[in-house]
């Protein structure tokens, strides 16, 4: 709108603009001349301006509509992810149970081992154990308490076999071979004890040397 500050519009709007005046006028009458642009007696209207004020063009639709296709695959590649990842964690938890399932022990089996002379391998005697059929367990029994008398009378744990072994090979179906005790041999006669008078008879020697 025109304000009558200087002699014309144009001049007002290069001085808003620090624009030189003929500049000014010179687009003023490109859009003039080309529709863009009207005028009356004080003002000049752009009207286009007012139609596209607040609306965007094709290109910046397209550029929003991109946007929101990549906020949306962003979205749901995280909510895919969540997926995958509450499906792992409900397979560790499955992993988990059948571990807590694998570490349980029979009784019967817990019995042996409580018996068992060398503890070791636990996990490897039960699976030997669960590959005995139970009409041979009180036989096993049987054949452990021998075998835990042989070893405890020898007293070297480091050849007691490992249990799974033992199992393996069904050792309690075979007796522990039998320990005989060696005889200490005799004393010569340096080695036999000296009585009363034979210490003093030696003291009486050496004192008379």
């Amino acid at each position: 709108m025109y304000s009558g500050i200087e002699d014309n519009f144009a001049e007002e709007l290069a001085l808003d603009l620090n624009e030189r005046p003929e500049d000014v006028r010179n687009t003023l009458a490109f859009l003039l001349e080309h529709g863009l642009c009207e005028c009356d007696d004080t003002n000049y209207i752009l009207p286009w301006v007012s139609v596209n004020t607040g609306s965007e063009t094709a290109s910046t639709q397209r550029s929003r509509d991109c946007r929101n296709r990549k906020r949306v695959a962003m979205q749901q590649e995280r909510n895919t992810d969540a997926t995958q990842v509450q499906r792992i964690g409900n397979a560790e938890k499955e992993i988990e149970k059948e571990i807590d399932k694998d570490n349980t022990y029979s009784a019967e089996f817990e019995a042996f081992y409580k018996e068992y002379r060398r503890k070791i391998d636990k996990r490897k005697a039960y699976n030997a154990w669960k590959r005995i059929p139970k009409k041979d367990h009180d036989e096993l029994m049987k054949g452990l308490a021998a075998w835990c008398a042989y070893w405890d009378e020898r007293n070297e744990p480091q050849y007691v076999p490992y249990p799974a072994v033992w199992l393996n090979n069904r050792r309690w179906e075979s007796e522990p071979p039998k320990i005989t005790k060696k005889k200490s041999p005799a004393l010569n006669y340096q080695q036999k004890e000296l009585n009363k008078e034979d210490f003093e008879r030696m003291v009486i020697d050496l004192d008379e040397q």
